[in-house]
């Protein structure tokens, strides 16, 4: 059985071929669980389709069918949205992921860079008694920790160092930041060093030119700095934050309640799956609750601002309160 509110994650689009949906039927013939048939469903799409990323428009087919049947290669997003769709036709509750996958790790400074290329997605598939496991259909890549052993790669992220200090303590703090730096920066370049040391028969036609590129770096940021400010910009400007709704607030304030009164949402729980644990034990205001993360998903995500909405937000809010103070006093 699945917790009040999950069967969102068995929707299916209504353009859905026939022929992906005989598909997913296919690929789990045989499988007795779902376990079985999600772990059959990613071992089909990593031995059968090849990543990309290199787009290609589907040009008004529906992008699961041309994925699967037509292009046969994709980014990570294709991959886990096909996964999403097959495991649902089989009615398996499964969500998509996004977020970043990889990185590389800087031993200078202790660190591990993550950029826009570490972008990844991949799904979680619900079991009732365990919760949420991840699968991964996109055929393995990069992983945590990649990076070079050689003097260019190690040089590399040298100068990374070197950028990301000077951005962090000179761009964008005051003095006294910025009097640390060269104390953080001198380990860097100590332990850079030593490393150079051991090797400097092999690199030394090299120094010339590392020493060209950390001197040309230094002398860019004190050009760039001094532009800036004879151009009055001290600051690039900030993007202002989202502007939350009043429904937000409401919950925001209401799961503040829960917590001090012993009912706190981990940093892994969604509001959903709060609101299941608190049905899940009877508690009074379970049914509000959930109603009030129902309008806090749909003003928050779903882009719909409703006065009347907002009004029984902060009605079930308040009674959420009064439930919670009412246990209180009786305990």
């Amino acid at each position: 059985m699945l917790p009040p509110g999950y069967q969102v994650y068995l929707q299916l689009p209504p353009e859905i071929t026939p022929r992906v949906r005989a598909l997913a039927e296919e690929i789990v013939r045989g499988a007795t669980s779902d376990y079985d048939k999600a772990v059959a469903i990613e071992r089909y799409l990593r031995r059968n389709l090849s990543y990309t990323l290199e787009m290609e428009s589907p040009r008004g087919r529906e992008p699961i069918d041309f994925f699967l049947f037509e292009r046969k290669k994709g980014h990570c997003e294709y991959f886990a949205s096909a996964f999403a769709i097959l495991a649902r036709i089989n009615h398996i509750p499964t969500r998509t992921v996004n977020g970043f996958l990889g990185g590389e790790w800087n031993e200078y400074k202790g660190y591990v860079a993550v950029r826009a290329g570490d972008a990844h997605s991949w799904d979680e598939v619900y079991f009732p008694g365990h919760g949420w496991v991840t699968f991964d259909p996109t055929p393995a890549s990069d992983e945590l920790g990649r990076g070079g052993t050689g003097w260019r790669a190690r040089l590399g992220r040298f100068i990374d160092t070197l950028r990301f200090q000077w951005t962090k303590w000179v761009i964008e703090y005051d003095l006294a930041s910025q009097l640390a730096l060269f104390k953080d920066v001198g380990g860097a370049i100590k332990s850079a060093a030593i490393w150079l040391r051991d090797r400097v028969v092999d690199l030394e036609p090299y120094w010339p030119f590392a020493a060209a590129v950390i001197g040309g770096l230094i002398v860019y940021g004190v050009v760039r700095r001094r532009r800036r400010r004879a151009a009055g910009i001290e600051h690039a400007p900030r993007s202002r934050p989202r502007a939350r709704s009043a429904i937000a607030h409401a919950y925001d304030h209401t799961a503040k309640a829960l917590a001090k009164a012993g009912l706190p949402r981990e940093a892994a729980t969604t509001p959903r799956e709060l609101a299941t644990r608190l049905a899940g034990r009877g508690h009074q205001a379970a049914t509000r609750f959930a109603e009030l993360v129902d309008l806090y998903y749909t003003a928050e995500w779903g882009g719909r601002s409703d006065p009347a909405d907002e009004a029984r937000a902060n009605l079930l809010a308040g009674e959420i309160r009064g439930v919670l103070a009412a246990l209180k006093k009786a305990a």
